[in-house]
């Protein structure tokens, strides 16, 4: 910093994932004359991607405004005497993200707790550290690092993952396998050997695309490679990666796309994380119920949800029964039937056969 100011340069800071950290009791992202915040899928606030521009000097902030909006110059015609860009939020996305800033802290601290559990639960165990803490920093916890030293190595973990196969009681679903090559080969022949199934997760080394074409490639790819250790298309349970409708308005019609083209093309099984797609939006329960809906009429053959919030439950009954998987909708009958009703109709046949006898 001080180089910086001698030499005139500005300093941007990079606080992409910081968002909320404290450095000897100032904000990660203030100490530069520009901070940037990464709002991207994985950061400790989301919009699904874009971020968020902090500086004190607002005639700049203008300025990257105006760039943001292709550098439009205020003229009756449309007219350019910059180059711009159009890389800017929607904003309904910008919306999402202004909304859990408000929320900040909240996050901050469940960060905290889930940090606090795995180092309490795992500490102990030789070779495995985890990053520091120091006196003079409060961080954010957006992500638990662990590094594994001595004598616990990566293909340590691959050996337990064998040794819970080996000891199995019935078909154990493997969670998961990347499009990542070397994952892939580490993962993929335990599999096979064991006769497991396992969780396809739609994504490679690149990380994770908007585009449904290259997620669909990247399932192809795992299932192709699955196939040459002899494991069959009916074992992988694809993740088609739903990604929140607020921040992509287009994430639905992706993923029901997406699984007509796994289930017709590949013949695989799916799963999701159905609740990703209602992510930062009110009433999110009934969001989600009505994506599982539809979902299961594209060929969706499992979720993970929260099975405890009624109005899902319902909805993936509902969607049971007329995309016929519920057999003379047995469950739905079962789950829906008048308790009371039930309860006259037997005193009804009762109390019949009772008048029948007293006729005898």
């Amino acid at each position: 910093m001080r180089i910086c100011k001698e030499h005139g340069v500005a300093l941007i800071e990079d606080a992409a994932e910081s968002l909320g950290t404290l450095y000897k009791g100032r904000y990660t992202g203030t100490f530069g004359d520009y901070g940037v915040y990464s709002f991207n899928g994985n950061k400790i606030i989301t919009s699904s991607g874009g971020g968020m521009l902090v500086s004190e000097n607002g005639a700049m902030i203008e300025k990257a405004r105006f760039w943001a909006t292709q550098a439009r110059d205020k003229a009756r015609h449309y007219q350019h005497s910059e180059l711009g860009y159009n890389y800017r939020m929607s904003n309904v996305v910008a919306g999402i993200g202004r909304g859990q800033l408000k929320v900040l802290e909240r996050r901050i601290a469940r960060k905290k707790e889930i940090f606090s559990f795995y180092r309490r639960e795992l500490e102990g165990l030789d070779g495995l550290s985890f990053m520091p803490v120091n006196d003079f920093n409060e961080p954010n916890y957006w992500l638990t690092c662990i590094q594994l030293k001595g004598s616990v190595r990566p293909l340590d973990v691959i050996e337990a993952l064998e040794a819970g196969l080996a000891v199995y009681q019935g078909k154990p679903l493997v969670n998961s396998v990347t499009g990542e090559d070397e994952q892939m080969e580490r993962v993929l022949p335990l599999v096979a050997k064991y006769g497991a199934a396992v969780v396809a997760i739609s994504n490679d080394e690149t990380g994770i695309s908007v585009d449904p074409d290259v997620r669909f490639a990247v399932a192809q790819k795992i299932v192709r490679r699955a196939s040459d250790y002899g494991i069959p298309a009916c074992d992988i349970v694809v993740d088609p990666l739903v990604m929140p409708i607020g921040a992509m308005g287009t994430a639905g019609r992706q993923v029901f796309a997406l699984l007509r083209r796994l289930v017709t093309e590949l013949k695989v099984n799916t799963t999701c994380g159905a609740s990703n797609v209602s992510f930062g939006l009110p009433a999110r329960n009934n969001i989600t119920g009505t994506f599982l809906a539809m979902a299961i009429s594209n060929g969706m053959t499992s979720a993970i949800m929260n099975p405890l919030h009624p109005e899902v439950k319902a909805m993936v009954m509902a969607a049971d029964v007329l995309a016929g998987n519920d057999q003379d909708c047995a469950a739905w009958i079962r789950a829906n039937r008048d308790p009371a009703a039930a309860g006259g109709a037997r005193e009804g046949r009762a109390g019949g056969g009772r008048r029948a006898r007293q006729g005898q």
